[in-house]
């Protein structure tokens, strides 16, 4: 009995909370909007029309900050943003709204000056491939990330990126065609200490320039504070074998207790 009462109440709290979002919007009259938020739980199966007509509102009055928190499991796709600029957008909160690798790589594609990028509890996002220079991106974070796979090409970075902590991903393939950052490749020790229960970790170097070049020096190993203790695979394309390469290949035997394969391809 108390489960239904509970059941009642949440459904008359839910329809009141509609209806008073609907007619705030109704009222709004500015002609432009700084932030956007909808946080209640609300279920997708009777809601589904309010919040994304709640959307498409912000999306017309551009908001630089958008923040969708627990709506019951809602499922954003890629169709309700079509037609859409995005460029102006600098912050994008999803907690517990279901969105796939597909959508988040759509707005990493369209919203160049995206800053931060929130994706908490979605169950359906668990791979991500993206290739677009992320300028002014400073705070990624989606902890059920679970493969990656980046793309760091011409321009797209001056200086070596900063990852957050993903611990849920198991998979990371990054494919380096930057010459800033093919002079050293000891940078990408630090994608590994963000990502502890990495698995297989894949490099691809198709900037040869500067590597290909005989190269004088001795070869310095950077010892880690802590052993990564799950990384089992790692994969090199495009290795030559320079100092370069071979700092990068000393740090893992060194630093990776947990290895079992180091698969080296020359092309």
């Amino acid at each position: 009995m108390r489960n239904v009462t509970v059941k009642i109440y949440l459904r008359c709290e839910r329809g009141r909370f509609a209806r008073w979002v609907n007619q705030v919007l109704d009222l709004h009259q500015s002609v432009t909007i700084n932030e956007f938020k909808v946080c209640f739980d609300l279920d997708e199966k009777y809601y589904k029309a309010d919040i994304e007509n709640w959307i498409n509102f912000s999306l017309d009055f551009k908001p630089f900050i958008g923040r969708l928190n627990d709506c019951g499991r809602y499922t954003f796709t890629t169709r309700i943003l079509d037609g859409y600029r995005l460029d102006y957008i600098t912050s994008l909160c999803l907690s517990y709204v279901e969105v796939t690798g597909e959508v988040v790589g759509f707005v990493l594609s369209n919203c160049p000056l995206i800053e931060v990028l929130h994706v908490k509890a979605s169950a359906s996002l668990v791979n991500l491939e993206y290739s677009v220079p992320l300028l002014k991106l400073q705070h990624l974070e989606l902890p059920q990330l679970q493969t990656l796979e980046v793309d760091i090409g011409y321009g797209n970075f001056i200086q070596a990126p900063i990852f957050p902590e993903l611990r849920n991903l198991r998979q990371l393939t990054s494919i380096i065609s930057n010459p800033n950052l093919a002079k050293s490749l000891l940078w990408c020790t630090s994608m590994l200490k963000a990502f502890p229960f990495l698995h297989k970790f894949a490099l691809e170097i198709t900037e040869r320039g500067l590597r290909d070049s005989p190269v004088e020096g001795e070869i310095k190993v950077e010892k880690a504070k802590r052993t990564h203790q799950c990384l089992k695979v790692v994969e090199l394309k495009g290795f030559v074998g320079c100092i370069i390469d071979m700092d990068l290949v000393l740090y893992l035997l060194n630093n990776v207790a947990s290895l079992e394969k180091i698969i080296i391809d020359e092309k």
